[in-house]
């Protein structure tokens, strides 16, 4: 299971209130995956603007603040929002493209480098 968040300005996007979705993330379980969205315009709100990559870079950094240990979003930071890295010694585990997981390192559930365990189902596909 993870958590998603759209950013979408005036709505969710403020740092308090990201704050506080990432602290409360964080007491059910800092290994819960928080997956942060950017907002694309459309429909009714076509008129705002999208959210800044500055913005997502900025929530990815106060989710960790608060203890969450696998923050990611999407296409906006490229690669290195996308990958799963050792909360520990921060060694890229799993590289993902834009539809694809591209590399998984996680031996055994944990960090090959350092022994850390990763949660999560780490099968690898032929």
């Amino acid at each position: 299971m993870e958590a998603s968040t759209p950013l979408i300005p005036g709505t969710s996007a403020a740092p308090g209130q990201l704050r506080a979705i990432a602290r409360r993330l964080a007491a059910l379980d800092p290994d819960l995956p928080w997956h942060l969205l950017r907002f694309t315009p459309d429909f009714r709100m076509a008129g705002e603007d999208p959210t800044a990559p500055e913005a997502l870079a900025e929530a990815r950094r106060v989710g960790e603040e608060e203890g969450l240990r696998f923050v990611y979003v999407e296409r906006a930071l490229g690669p290195a929002g996308r990958d799963t890295r050792c909360p520990r010694c921060g060694l890229a585990l799993v590289r993902r493209g834009i539809w694809e997981t591209l590399e998984n390192a996680v031996a055994a559930g944990a960090c090959p480098s350092c022994g850390t365990p990763v949660p999560g189902r780490w099968g690898r596909s032929a």
